[in-house]
This record gives structure tokens, sequence and C-alpha cells, in this order.
């Protein structure tokens, strides 16, 4: 026999609706929240390049970024003061990134790739030049998010 009202059946019903809903909200807004955390960054640097090593550093020269970001590096030519030419091209070990050459002709290369492997790659110049010898210190620090 039915009731007209619905009675403890529609009560029982609307509770079970009222407890799913908040609980998908919830869950929602948590899930939200949780990919916007995780979310992927991208990470923009510019090095110059010269003699004198990576941005004029003598020492070893970092670049921190966390695995999954998307790293965009321009490489810019900084020996312009030089009366002649001292190329160079750059190579991310483990990454498998070698620039074009970076040179008077060429002075801006810009590389772009996901950090997807964590752990830290060296990164330096891979043709003979004026300083090269201080430019083989260079690190891309990639951290686990």
């Amino acid at each position: 026999m039915m009731r007209e009202n619905g009675g403890p059946f529609l009560i029982v019903a609307i509770l079970a609706f009222t407890i799913l809903t908040l609980s998908a909200a919830n869950s929602s807004s948590s899930l939200r929240a949780e990919l916007q955390s995780s979310a992927v960054q991208q990470a923009e640097f510019t090095v110059v390049v010269n003699r004198n090593g990576f941005n004029g550093t003598l020492g070893a020269f970092n670049i921190t970024v966390h695995q999954g970001d998307l790293v965009k590096i321009t490489f810019v030519y900084g020996d312009t003061d030089l009366p002649y030419n001292n190329p160079h091209k750059i190579s991310i070990e483990d990454y498998n990134i070698h620039t074009d050459q970076i040179s008077k002709s060429n002075p801006t290369v810009t590389v772009r790739f996901t950090a997807d492997q964590a752990g830290t790659f060296s990164f330096y110049c891979t043709i003979y030049c004026i300083g090269m010898d201080k430019m083989q210190s260079g690190n891309l620090n990639v951290i686990p998010r």
C-alpha cells in the first residue's frame, strides 16, 4: 500500500540524495585542490653563455625545476665584446638536448622540454671555444613533485 505523500520512504530518499550531493561536492573540491597543487608548471630561464661561464659564474651553475614542469631555457650569446666569433653549443645529458650553435650570427637559442626525469643532469658547452673549461659545470636539478 502506498501513501500519497511518500511518508518515511520520501524522507529517507531526500536524506540519501543530500548526503550523496554533499559527498560529491566535497570530493570534487578535494580533487580540484589536488589537481591544482600538482598542476604542471612552466619554468623559464635565460642563460648567458660566454667565456666566463654560464651567467658569468666561474663555478657550478644550477637550474632547479620540478618533475613534470614544462621547461624553457633561452641561451644567449654573451661574447659580443670580442672582435671575433666565439660560438657555443650546449648539451643537457640524459635529456638528449643539443642546441644549435649560439654565436654572433645566431645570438639566441631556445630549448623546450618536459622535465620528466628526476635527478641532476649536467649541461655544458660541447664545442671548443674560449672559456669552454668554464662551461662544464651546469646542472639541471629536477626534483620530484
